[in-house]
């Protein structure tokens, strides 16, 4: 509370930024993934030139011992290739695993560093998940390292075909070029189907864990079929994306092989007239075959890694996506202080509410200037609650609703109203101890909550209860009365020390002594937050710089009542 921080000074806690790891692959690692793929690249070498001689030695020669001896060693070629095939792909999972293992402990290392690490809106599940995914780009990072061996290597293949065939080789070389384009559009309308799911799947989450965690006020509003609407509209154009992700990912498949086919057919037909024209051999044909076959299979290597990597505007968002996550590792710890607002913001409303529960229209045409406190009595409840969801964002409306130069939209909602302490007529509170409830699981919030309790009159009846501070909320409704839970989510919304506060009758509950607490409190905050207070209680009205009427459907001044 910036009233009285002074009095007792909270227990500092260490800022604590959650960096994405910088893990590399090893030296040593990386050069067996190199080796594995040179040696199955000179083994694809091999056993062209191996055939090459079978058909152009041996048989025409008859010499049945050597041709027996090349066909053993192209069988051991073709096994050692397997087996090289499959140490690679050990190899892989092996570093893939270690990366992800080195870059999760890292995570939670840096987790339980922190002094108190506590969230109270994140589970376990969540927590997992974004540890799950770590490392998006580690599959690229393999990818490249393969690729230093299979590219180079795809020019080989084509120069050897060159020594072959002679001019042949253009034939591969075109196909190649032309495969090549098609699977670097096909990689760049890849990689955007794959951007736009993940996108999606971040907006899904985002969307069902803002719908869990305001359940209460989608039921106090009564927007549960809106919100089904647009969850099931969510769904859909996901499992679209889905769909088109898929379909590329099948699409470069089908192409590699429509051109695999393209390739050996081109080859053998050409290959053939040159044979038939006696510029090439039947071995330099069938090493023609093999050869330009396996002159395409780098170039999936290559497709991969354009699906894989990012654009500058993509790194801007995945920037801007590592900020917004630093920005909950920080919550997560604790250890979040940045502010939206430094001071008091200043609130100008213009716009036409509807509420779709009780069909109230309103015109709300509003200016409360920085610090100020303003009292908004009207004679019906609703109208005064669809204001302040208004405010917040909470319910649709035609307008503007501005705090200084900052316009509440679409994108900004989530943090505005992180940054606004909403006092409503029924206590909002999650499951938990009760000092965890009140401080938000902060330590550094301990000194203001006790002291708002000291203020409120919540110390002396948490005390009487028989686990005080650590009673724990949540699992019997029936257990505290409502008024002490009125209490306690006064006192967490005012600890937040959030710089905009709303009370929307929220003394409602309240005896006259707690009330008169309460007020004296608000009292205390004017000048250092801009105070909102919807109410017809003359004790909350009465400390009000001014005083307007909801009349009518709309907001008019009203005579200031003097200071209690």
């Amino acid at each position: 509370m910036a009233k009285y921080s002074s009095d007792v000074a909270p227990i500092p806690v260490r800022a604590h930024r959650i960096d994405a790891p910088k893990i590399r692959v090893r030296f040593a690692e990386a050069g067996a993934i190199i080796t594995s793929s040179v040696m199955i690249n000179l083994l694809a070498l091999a056993l062209p030139l191996g055939i090459l001689m079978i058909y152009d030695r041996i048989i025409p020669n008859k010499s049945f011992p050597t041709l027996a001896v090349l066909i053993f060693g192209i069988s051991v070629i073709v096994g050692i290739d397997l087996v090289l095939r499959l140490v690679r792909l050990s190899l892989e999972s092996r570093v893939t695993a270690r990366l992800d293992h080195v870059a999760r402990t890292r995570y939670i290392e840096a987790l339980l560093s922190q002094r108190h690490p506590t969230r109270t809106n994140m589970s376990l599940n969540d927590l997992l998940g974004k540890l799950a995914q770590s490392l998006p780009r580690r599959e690229r990072k393999l990818l490249m390292i393969k690729s230093v061996a299979d590219i180079p290597f795809a020019f080989a293949f084509l120069c050897v075909i060159g020594l072959i065939t002679g001019e042949l080789v253009l034939l591969p070389i075109g196909i190649c070029l032309i495969f090549g384009f098609w699977s670097f559009l096909l990689a760049v309308q890849h990689r955007r189907a794959s951007e736009r799911l993940r996108s999606g799947n971040t907006d899904k989450q985002d969307f069902v864990d803002r719908t869990f965690d305001s359940l209460a006020q989608i039921k106090t509003l009564a927007v549960e079929t809106p919100i089904l609407h647009r969850l099931s509209r969510l769904y859909e154009r996901q499992a679209f994306r889905f769909r088109k992700q898929k379909q590329y990912s099948m699409t470069i498949g089908n192409v590699y092989s429509l051109f695999s086919q393209l390739m050996i057919g081109s080859v053998v037909v050409a290959g053939s007239f040159a044979v038939l024209e006696g510029n090439l051999s039947h071995g330099g044909l069938a090493a023609f075959t093999l050869l330009a076959g396996r002159a395409l299979e780098p170039m999936r290597s290559v497709y991969e890694i354009i699906v894989g990597g990012s654009s500058a505007g993509d790194r801007a968002k995945r920037k801007a996506l590592l900020n917004a996550a630093n920005n909950q590792f920080d919550v997560l710890t604790g250890a979040g202080e940045k502010r939206l607002f430094k001071k008091p913001p200043a609130i100008t409303a213009s716009c036409t509410v509807q509420s779709e529960e009780t069909g109230v229209v309103l015109a709300v045409n509003l200016s409360v200037a920085s610090g100020e406190t303003v009292a908004i009595r009207s004679n019906t409840s609703s109208g005064k609650s669809v204001l302040a969801y208004s405010l917040l964002g909470l319910v649709p409306y035609k307008g503007t609703v501005k705090f200084d130069q900052t316009l509440l939209d679409a994108s900004n909602a989530e943090a505005i109203r992180n940054e606004i302490t909403l006092l409503g007529r029924l206590p909002q509170l999650p499951r938990g101890q009760m000092m965890n409830v009140l401080s938000c699981g902060q330590e550094d919030r301990y000194a203001d909550v006790r002291y708002l309790c000291h203020l409120i009159g919540l110390d002396v009846p948490v005390k009487r209860l028989p686990d005080g501070y650590s009673t724990v909320l949540g699992d019997d409704p029936t257990k505290l009365p409502n008024g002490l839970l009125q209490q306690i989510a006064i006192v967490r919304g005012l600890a937040a020390n959030n710089k905009v506060i709303i009370v929307d009758d929220a003394t409602l509950s309240l005896d006259a002594s707690s009330e008169l607490r309460f007020a004296k409190v608000l009292k205390m905050l004017r000048k250092t937050a801009t105070i909102i207070i919807l109410t017809d209680r003359p004790s909350l009205t009465s400390i009000c710089d001014r005083q307007l009427v909801l009349e009518d459907k709309q907001l008019i001044d009203a005579q200031p009542a003097k200071e209690a």
